[in-house]
């Protein structure tokens, strides 16, 4: 059943969500982070409250968004390998978080 109490309680780690008024934590989808929660910094992880796809120039794992590395890019969303699209190719440059070849 879901919660009676008016706060938020500890839903898990950032691989888990859970949405308003439910009983149990949902797994966050391959290729997406969890976002919301009302508490910032160390216990915003435990609050989480839904999830967004990883969008383009990152790559998600375990529900957490991370920036394609400098020397490679991503140019679509929902990556989840940390070579993100590929190397960038030869007499290109990318930078942290680059969505294409400059």
């Amino acid at each position: 059943p879901p919660s009676t109490h008016a706060r938020q309680e500890k839903c898990g780690g950032n691989n888990v969500y859970c949405p308003k008024g439910s009983h149990m934590p949902t797994p966050v989808s391959v290729g997406h982070y969890s976002v919301g929660g009302e508490f910032a910094g160390e216990n915003a992880s435990n609050v989480r409250t839904g999830q967004e796809i990883c969008p383009a120039g990152s790559y998600c794992q375990n529900g957490q968004a991370f920036r394609c590395r400098a020397g490679t890019f991503g140019n679509l969303t929902g990556l989840v390998n940390r070579v993100c699209s590929g190397f960038c190719p030869a007499g290109y440059r990318c930078r942290e978080g680059s969505t294409s070849p400059e």
